[in-house]
């Protein structure tokens, strides 16, 4: 996988040759922000859930609480795009700390900090599809009922001329991230509390 990393944002590219933003709303540069899908119609799995490939790595320490991850051409979603939006830690380890593993059962080689308990993976991993972009960038889709347009991966912010990647993703309604330092200074999941034993 290749990737590019500036400042707090980083975006993740998968190798999987899978179209993104399956059923898109529109072929032009037209934004679909909120909007009702067409016919009903919107792309098939956003909101599912899905792993980054990062997590399968003994070397990864887990993702900051300023990072944007956005896993392009993804297997795993139908829409083919995996999003890491604020989320602190390993999917695989609420409680971080030196005894994590794999989803496969390989112990992680380095310290993984705990998740914040005020974001979830539910809420800030899941398959979505770039809804609104730079013009000439499209296609893009239209977000379902429970998700809304919102822009975390601004112009100017990641180098290479990855336009087809800026811009506005489909993210749960009622999750954006505005403050991601006030975020990263609340309490995080503890094994003594068992407060993370359902994520």
């Amino acid at each position: 996988m290749s990737r590019s990393k500036v400042g707090f944002i980083m975006v993740a590219f998968a190798l999987a040759a899978v179209g993104a933003c399956s059923g898109k709303a529109s072929d032009t540069s037209e934004t679909t922000g909120n909007a009702s899908c067409p016919n009903g119609s919107c792309p098939d799995g956003i909101g599912d859930s899905c792993t980054p490939e990062d997590e399968s790595s003994t070397d990864f320490s887990g993702y900051g609480v300023n990072e944007i991850s956005i896993e392009d051409r993804t297997t795993q979603c139908a829409t083919g795009q995996c999003i890491t939006v604020n989320f602190q830690g390993r999917l695989s380890c609420p409680y971080g700390g030196s005894n994590c593993t794999t989803e496969s059962g390989a112990l992680i080689a380095v310290p993984v900090k705990p998740q914040l308990l005020a974001r979830s993976p539910s809420d800030a991993v899941h398959c979505s599809c770039r809804c609104d972009g730079p013009d000439g960038t499209g296609p893009f889709c239209a977000c379902p009922d429970g998700f809304e347009c919102a822009q975390i991966l601004p112009a100017g912010i990641v180098p290479g001329g990855h336009n087809a990647l800026i811009g506005s993703y489909c993210i749960k309604q009622g999750t954006r991230v505005l403050d991601p330092a006030a975020l990263a200074s609340g309490p995080t999941c503890d094994a003594a509390l068992h407060n993370c034993d359902d994520r």
